[in-house]
């Protein structure tokens, strides 16, 4: 079952920051850059890159330059509730002031925007609990946002 791909879950976002994979972009402060695997052909490695991604009670704090390719994504929740972290991977050319203004725009059971694609990510991690995946990241920008309503029952906060 693929519940992070379902469009009535737009409205149960919690929390989005940006990641983005470029080859050759000086990031935003709110950027995060996967660097094309090129970059990382000097040096073979024996395993996935990993990157920690800190969830918070409405944020995340990430990385702003990630390399391309083979990447555990280790969540760390540090917030009061659980927290997701779903890579939404934004369209060639999309920046995340657009992809803000889609999810604010957007109205309740409607699907995103064509150029939002929904990329794996690591699933709930409990407060003070963390969570994995592993997947191959391939150069562009990403968001990374939670599906997972708040406990005071707000159906969508966007940090």
């Amino acid at each position: 079952m693929h519940h992070h791909r379902s469009v009535g879950a737009v409205s149960l976002l919690v929390a989005v920051s940006l990641v983005a994979c470029t080859a050759k972009e000086t990031p935003k402060p709110t950027d995060t850059t996967v660097a094309a695997a090129a970059s990382n052909a000097a040096a073979p490695q024996s395993g996935p890159n990993t990157v920690h991604i800190v969830a918070k009670d409405y944020s995340y704090d990430s990385p702003a330059t990630i390399p391309a390719g083979l990447t555990t994504l280790h969540l760390m929740n540090q917030g009061k509730e659980a927290h997701q972290a779903q890579l939404i991977k934004l369209g060639e050319g999309k920046t995340y002031e657009e992809f803000m203004t889609a999810l604010k725009t957007m109205k309740p059971n409607t699907p995103p925007p064509s150029w939002v694609i929904f990329d794996g990510g690591p699933n709930a991690a409990a407060p003070g609990g963390t969570s994995e995946a592993t997947e191959i990241l391939e150069p562009g920008n990403y968001a990374i946002l939670c599906f997972i309503p708040s406990s005071d029952g707000m159906k969508q906060r966007i940090a």
